[in-house]
């Protein structure tokens, strides 16, 4: 099913001054046009029903006799704003540049368009954030500070929290996840990772993460081994499972070794340089993204 969102729309009639007082017809007939005639010819466009079509502008000029029935006149007012829509569909993107105004954006589902909106929060980049508006995935101005875009973009993974592992590990090849990483603070690490085990249905809230996260680096961490390598993986003691207040049995620990080692996130995000509020949150991450199934445990794990 195709839905059609118009947020801002504009009439300007140009009347002979006999007819001023046909306004409020006018208005009524627009309104027939979008409901009886745009909706339905967009229903019937060959779109997928999980792709997100983002227009930024639309100007369509259009003359009407107002000697015609209402009928007549919101039939044809439809059609031309139908056809408006498809050309605009069928449009050539602009290139690909740093000046170039962008009037379309195509996304093939939500997931796509959070993945869009982490590139372009990381280089800077807020050609798209009329687009993220439409999809209610951004509050702010086009011209914000990157601290400032960083937070709404984790404002738009918090309201989605089943995605945030799948654009974590549809970020971590590109290079994009290394970028934001070290940018991303304790508090909003925390906050994402209680947004996916809340996804998962594990009952924790962010606040029992950091309350975890703060007390037990220091009390897990082997002062003996605090500065050797993590087992197969080069991550630092404080940075690895065991210190994170994870379970502590020996095949236990070997067992979440391996799930790290498998998680795309794993040569994305360096540990040892995040704050160690943060490592317990990451590894949580990681987890979730190579093993879905470890929402499964019961809530102590966590």
């Amino acid at each position: 099913m195709n839905n059609l969102h118009i947020h801002r729309l504009r009439a300007r009639y140009h009347l002979p001054e006999a007819k001023t007082g046909s306004r409020a017809r006018l208005d009524g007939l627009l309104a027939r046009a979008l409901h009886e005639v745009l909706a339905p010819e967009v229903e019937r466009l060959a779109l997928d029903p999980h792709e997100h079509v983002c227009l930024r502008r639309l100007e369509v000029p259009v003359r009407l006799r107002l000697s015609q029935g209402d009928a007549a006149l919101a039939r044809t007012w439809g059609e031309s704003l139908t056809r408006a829509v498809q050309q605009a569909l069928e449009g050539t993107d602009p290139e690909d540049s740093a000046t170039a105004r962008v009037e379309k954006v195509r996304y093939p589902s939500l997931l796509h368009a959070l993945v869009d909106c982490a590139v372009g929060v990381s280089r800077h980049d807020l050609r798209h954030a009329w687009a993220w508006r439409q999809l209610e995935l951004w509050r702010e101005t086009d011209t914000v500070t990157p601290e400032s875009a960083l937070q709404e973009w984790v404002r738009a993974l918090q309201r989605f929290p089943d995605h945030v592992v799948p654009v974590f590990h549809a970020l971590a090849p590109s290079g994009f996840l290394r970028t934001l990483a070290p940018r991303l603070t304790a508090n909003q690490w925390i906050a994402l990772a209680a947004a996916a085990l809340g996804a998962s249905e594990v009952p924790l809230r962010a606040s029992d993460l950091l309350a975890v996260s703060l007390a037990t680096p220091a009390s897990h961490r082997d002062p003996e081994t605090a500065t050797q390598p993590g087992p197969a993986s080069g991550r630092s003691e404080s940075s690895h499972p065991r210190s994170l207040g994870l379970p502590q049995n020996e095949s236990t620990r070997t067992a979440l070794d391996q799930l790290l080692s498998r998680s795309s996130l794993a040569a994305a995000v360096e540990l040892q340089t995040l704050a160690p509020a943060a490592r317990r949150a990451v590894c949580i991450l990681m987890l979730l993204d190579a093993d879905p199934g470890q929402a499964a445990h019961p809530r102590a794990v966590w």
